[in-house]
């Protein structure tokens, strides 16, 4: 693939398939640049944990390629891109480790070399930028699933990486929680973190990304603004998907002097209109 400018991560013809035989992605060419924000839509089977669980070396490649910061990624190296891409499950238990939040925060630092001193400072700055401080003593296990989920992020930005991946950000929170890392997400968006966040909400995609790639079994059918995606119907059939609810209330609306996609973008549209003096 050739690109105006180096991705932070690619993937390169990539295929995949499981030991019981089921191809999960087949023929896959994927690419994150610095400052955006990918979202990775489609129904449950897709292939999107797949592509992303090959973002930082989680699977193996069996077939084509990745390369991360320009440099291919092998056996031998493949703990680059576990530097440079951190990785937050959908379910925070599983990458919980440790028996304090500060342990498991600075385990991943420590596991990189890191000496305990830098590991338990770079600790304490994840969480303070995440408002979680105050969490630093806690037991992880004894957390809500919206305190684990920001341990988790904490747990990935103290290893500094490039790129972070996010498998299902809001998946089980209650509404209070789900604010809350959204907030988180707008904040590491603000503070320049490319981001690729997996989601099949819709309006969530709409709201978080600069870019969408929609998949259906295995294949990507669609990479583009979110405007181009929600507006075409044909992909979004084919990719068994729902137009947000902004687009859907445009529709019925005959909004036709822009291509809303949020709510905000919806109510600026209507207000442009409604401001337009009559003939």
């Amino acid at each position: 693939m050739e690109f105006d400018e180096e991705p932070l991560v690619a993937l390169h013809c990539l295929s995949h398939t499981y030991p019981d035989g089921t191809r999960s992605v087949h023929d896959v060419s994927f690419a994150v640049f610095e400052d955006e924000t990918v979202g990775l839509i489609g129904a449950n089977g897709a292939g999107k944990s797949t592509l992303m669980e090959h973002l930082n070396g989680l699977l193996e490649v069996q077939a084509g390629e990745l390369r991360v910061a320009g440099e291919l990624i092998t056996d031998e190296n493949v703990e680059l891109a576990r530097q440079e891409v951190g990785f937050v499950f959908q379910d925070a238990d599983a990458q919980i480790v440790a028996p304090t939040v500060l342990d498991d925060v600075m385990f991943g630092p420590l596991n990189y070399g890191a000496s305990r001193e830098e590991a338990r400072e770079r600790a304490h700055e994840a969480l303070e930028r995440l408002d979680a401080g105050h969490l630093v003593d806690r037991v992880p296990h004894h957390l809500s699933g919206g305190e684990k989920r920001l341990v988790a992020i904490a747990g990935v930005l103290a290893m500094d990486p490039s790129v972070i991946v996010m498998d299902e950000p809001l998946a089980g929170l209650d509404p209070a929680r789900e604010r809350r890392v959204r907030e988180v997400i707008e904040e590491l968006q603000a503070d320049g973190i490319s981001l690729v966040v997996a989601t099949h909400d819709v309006d969530f995609a709409a709201a978080v990304a600069d870019r969408l790639v929609a998949m259906t079994d295995g294949d990507i059918v669609g990479d583009g603004p979110p405007e181009e995606i929600f507006y075409d119907d044909a992909l979004l059939q084919r990719a068994n998907l729902e137009p947000p609810t902004a687009v859907r209330m445009a529709r019925e609306l005959d909004v036709e002097e822009a291509d809303p996609v949020t709510e905000d973008e919806l109510v600026a549209a209507l207000s442009r209109r409604q401001a337009v003096p009559g003939p």
